[in-house]
């Protein structure tokens, strides 16, 4: 299965809130996912996200509601090595991956960020300092933070 359709969910039920990664499918109104393994799992469907078939700086497949954190200086986005000329420059966004309907594409929305003004962004342009680091279920303190 090609990675940009795969789908992931928390499981409820004799197993809850673990993460299954598959095919979706949907029975009696209820979000499934098949592990490819022969096993279908009841997942909440508020916690259902499709793979953006991207990867992050190490490898991991971006999923919707990732939190990912891209380094900045002022306005741009510059990678892990970037010399910065001074400590109080360096900079950095975290976004919260989302599917832009009215666009029909993935997206991100800034959550929080130090030194860089932009609220959205296309994930067409993928910066090669992406790293994820949660989600918006497991690690909700991430989108309550500080507004620029």
């Amino acid at each position: 299965m090609q990675d940009r359709f795969k789908f992931r969910g928390l499981t409820k039920g004799k197993e809850p809130n673990k993460w299954i990664y598959g095919s979706l499918l949907w029975y009696a109104d209820e979000p499934q996912i098949w592990d490819g393994e022969g096993n279908n799992y009841l997942v909440r469907s508020e916690t259902v996200g499709q793979c953006t078939g991207l990867k992050d700086k190490n490898g991991t497949l971006i999923f919707e509601g990732d939190i990912v954190k891209i380094n900045t200086h002022y306005n741009h986005l510059v990678c892990d090595d970037y010399e910065y000329d001074c400590e109080s420059e360096k900079g950095y966004s975290l976004f919260k991956i989302i599917y832009d309907d009215d666009m029909a594409r993935f997206g991100a929305e800034r959550i929080k960020c130090v030194k860089w003004e932009t609220h959205h962004y296309s994930l067409d342009y993928v910066p090669h300092n992406h790293k994820v680091i949660g989600n918006i279920y497991e690690n909700p303190e991430l989108i309550g933070g500080e507004e620029c």
